[in-house]
């Protein structure tokens, strides 16, 4: 089956994965809010940002160069690399989880959560099991399986949730212990099945791998660093500054809005292993490049349109009136997912082409600027406003920042994209259910429903689509594709 059609089936097993993940994804937020009270849930989201940070950080993006650069081998090279990549990720990564654990009380004081010991060691775990599940994903999204990544995704995203509602439902509560345990046990079975039909080899020599493997990473952890402290290092500034309850309501915001963030980077990761084995090939990715760019804004402006039009609506329908503090930070922080997503392809597209010393470089730029700005503004205006303006004129900075310097300018085809078009389908769409001001649930989601609909209306009224994307959709209509989807 040719590129077209994989990819295609691809993107649909994608999409009612992503589809489910949100669902389950709103519902957690709708349970975590629900039961435990403001400052717990600030706590929660501290401690979530921590996981995940480090989950990240002591992967010491490994995981980018096995993504980007394994295509250019075959099937067995892939594995033995692999091999030799997997030994030294789990000494590199034990040492972290233990340096971690030594300075515990230091951290914990730091924090301000000396009182979460125990959630805090649960959390090291979950550390460990986060950086090793990423060179997993990204060994597998070198080989283009796309279908078994998403199932790993959905049991190391869901699981857990679907756990939790479990226990919610048999004893009526939760605690924060009992939320990180069933995160920690989602993430172990997604390593588990993705390491399953894996051959381990731990008595291969790294060095060979590793020299260049390190050679490209090394340069990018400044930029991992830096990135991933301007996504969540003002959960920490805030909780220095002024208290947990404030970071609730920031992480309420910046949650929904990192959703619409994810609606872009899943096209954008559809997509990244055709663009990187054309790089490599010396083929042509324009056409690669149009179709990811314009399906990530026919996705994310929309979503950001409705999120803003209906904040104080989605609020109270997900976390009630408690939470009505976090629908100033959803207005504020209303361009930060089109900014974060395009963002995701613009790097990809100079890790591709191995320009990390740059990305290090302006990360750090963008870092330092973020937190100092960060920092002025929270204590100035003694609000997390502040933390919101900072994260959107960074993510900006470094946004024209990449452009220029992908020069990605020159393969756009504005004729094929039609920006213009999608942003007035999604504003005309967003002027309709302005007026409206649902009180029930169930007039809550019909609006919503409204919304997208009449969105779909004024693409299909604008001719947005053109005659290629047509043909695609015949492509999905046919029995060969749908044969392929279900595995007939």
């Amino acid at each position: 089956m040719n590129n077209k059609h994989a990819l295609i089936r691809q993107t649909v097993i994608n999409y009612f994965n992503l589809i489910i993940t949100y669902f389950i994804g709103f519902f957690s937020i709708f349970l975590l809010t629900r039961t435990l009270n403001v400052e717990d849930y600030g706590v929660y989201s501290i401690l979530f940002t921590f996981a995940t940070l480090f989950g990240i950080l002591v992967n010491v993006s490994i995981s980018e160069y096995v993504s980007s650069q394994f295509g250019k081998f075959n099937s067995k090279e892939k594995m033995q690399r692999f091999n030799k990549i997997l030994k030294f990720s789990f000494i590199l990564q034990g040492i972290f989880c233990l340096v971690l654990y030594l300075f515990r009380f230091k951290i914990l004081e730091l924090l301000r959560l000396e009182k979460y010991i125990i959630e805090y060691n649960l959390v090291l775990f979950i550390i460990f099991n986060l950086a090793l599940l990423r060179n997993v994903d990204a060994y597998y999204q070198s080989k283009k399986r796309l279908e078994f990544i998403a199932l790993l995704s959905f049991i190391s995203l869901n699981l857990g949730v679907i756990l939790l509602f479990i226990h919610y439902f048999i004893a009526g509560s939760i605690s924060l212990r009992v939320i990180f345990i069933y995160w920690l046990v989602a993430v172990a079975i997604a390593n588990i099945i993705g390491l399953k039909t894996f051959k381990f080899d731990f008595s291969v020599k790294m060095k060979d791998t590793l020299k260049p493997a390190l050679a490209f990473s090394i340069p990018l952890i400044p930029f991992i660093v830096a990135g991933c402290l301007i996504i969540w290092g003002d959960r920490f500034i805030i909780n220095y500054l002024l208290n947990a309850s404030e970071v609730a309501f920031y992480s309420l915001a910046y949650q929904l809005q990192s959703v619409i963030f994810s609606f872009g980077s899943f096209i954008f990761s559809l997509f990244l292993p055709y663009i990187a084995e054309c790089s490599h090939n010396k083929k042509e990715t324009r056409h690669y490049v149009n179709y990811s760019i314009k399906y990530c804004l026919l996705m994310i402006l929309p979503a950001i349109m409705v999120l803003c039009v209906l904040a104080k609506n989605i609020v109270t329908l997900i976390s009630g009136i408690n939470y009505l503090d976090s629908v100033k930070f959803i207005w504020l922080l209303a361009p930060y997912p089109l900014l974060a997503a395009l963002l995701v392809f613009l790097y990809y597209q100079l890790w591709i082409k191995e320009q990390t010393k740059f990305l290090g470089i302006i990360y750090v730029i963008g870092f330092l600027f973020n937190m100092v700005l960060s920092f002025i503004l929270i204590k100035y205006l003694n609000s997390a406003i502040g933390a919101a303006i900072a994260t959107v004129i960074a993510h900006l900075f470094l946004f024209i920042a990449l452009f220029i310097k992908t020069k990605i300018n020159s393969q756009l085809d504005y004729n094929f994209i039609r920006v213009g078009r999608i942003f007035i389908s999604s504003l005309f769409a967003g002027f309709i259910v302005f007026w409206i001001n649902p009180e029930t649930f169930i007039y809550k989601i019909a609006t919503i429903i409204l919304f997208f609909v009449a969105y779909f209306i004024f693409l299909i009224i604008l001719k947005t689509f053109v005659k290629d994307e047509i043909d695609i959709l015949n492509i999905l209509k046919s029995k060969f594709l749908i044969k392929k989807i279900i595995g007939i």
